[in-house]
């Protein structure tokens, strides 16, 4: 599936004003600095239970010049292919991705691609979509990929968010889905190519895999919260 098709397909998950929710590289047992907004530290997931039925979540660990820099979540959608958000891709020099929920099985990578994707700013961009790919070096296997929606959902419907922030903590050995919360319009909130919903999701999140509950089909990724 080509670059251009995915991200009609997989329209991420924001809210208005929506901040970036990718979180500088830290130890597991690391909290957020007191510093930050508080509507940055309050909105991951909140009583998350790890997701250990979703072995194509993964944890994204973002290079810049050999140095992780940055934390980030994502889904393996193919071997080598890891669909996640578009700032967790532009900007960075590499990755590596870890499968903590399919032996822990990991891999790195040198080439990334977006959409439409540039932008350098604080905050998401309404007028870009903020959908990545990142390529591997070597596979990561599954008995089964999960697939990606060709249309979108219908609004009210329930999803669920996968990331790696539970509690306002992350970690760097798995990851955790969210309760279910309902889709909205992202267009009423002046993103006319996503979707919102109630704020759940925090710095680290991004890249995530948002799903229809009890499947493993992909409808978004996560994106902002703000």
């Amino acid at each position: 599936m080509r670059i251009e098709d995915l991200t009609r397909l997989a329209f991420p998950l924001v809210a208005s004003f929506a901040m970036f929710a990718c979180a500088p590289g830290q130890t597991e047992s690391d909290e957020y600095d007191d510093t930050e907004e508080e509507s940055e530290r309050d909105d991951a997931i909140i009583g998350g239970t790890q997701a250990t039925a979703y072995p194509e979540a993964v944890l994204i660990d973002m290079k810049q010049n050999g140095v992780v820099t940055s934390i980030c979540s994502g889904s393996l959608i193919a071997p080598k292919v890891v669909l996640t958000a578009g700032h967790c891709v532009n900007g960075f020099t590499g990755w590596n991705i870890t499968a903590p929920f399919a032996q822990n099985q990991k891999a790195t990578a040198t080439v990334g691609e977006t959409y439409d994707w540039d932008n350098d700013g604080q905050f998401v961009d309404p007028n870009q979509h903020d959908v990545g790919l990142i390529f591997l070096s070597k596979a990561i296997t599954l008995s089964s990929y999960p697939t990606v929606a060709s249309t979108q959902v219908t609004i009210g419907s329930k999803v669920q968010n996968i990331g790696r922030i539970n509690n306002g903590t992350a970690s760097y050995t798995k990851l955790f889905i969210g309760p279910q919360v309902t889709t909205k319009k992202g267009s009423s909130y002046g993103f006319p190519f996503d979707y919102a919903t109630s704020e759940t999701i925090q710095s680290g999140d991004s890249g995530g895999p948002v799903v229809v509950p009890g499947t493993h089909k992909i409808v978004a990724v996560n994106s902002g919260a703000g």
